[in-house]
């Protein structure tokens, strides 16, 4: 699925729509999100071959609603999105060595 972007103050975050089939209830619909990329460098075969590396974005979180849908308003996604991005920006904070 293609990915698309939106704004959240002055970062640009990617986003993409999954769902998962739960049998007779329907699919499950959920939102990852994306910032940045990530570099892995794997095997091409799984033991054995030559490296390769892969250029990735880098998942940062995952809402379990499906942020298109419109039974869900403004204010809820971006109550949702804001709880997500304080619990992002703590750990940048934690890796910076700023624990208290």
């Amino acid at each position: 699925m293609l990915m698309k972007e939106i704004v959240w103050g002055n970062i640009t975050l990617q986003y993409k729509l999954d769902s998962v089939n739960v049998d007779e209830y329907g699919y499950h619909r959920f939102t990852h999100f994306y910032f940045g990329i990530e570099t892995i460098t794997r095997r091409k075969f799984w033991l054995f071959g030559k490296k390769i590396t892969i250029a990735k974005p880098k998942k940062v979180f995952t809402l379990d609603i499906d942020i298109e849908d419109p039974r869900y308003t403004k204010e809820y996604i971006r109550h949702c999105i804001r709880r997500k991005m304080i619990y992002l920006k703590r750990g940048e904070q934690i890796n910076r060595g700023e624990i208290i």
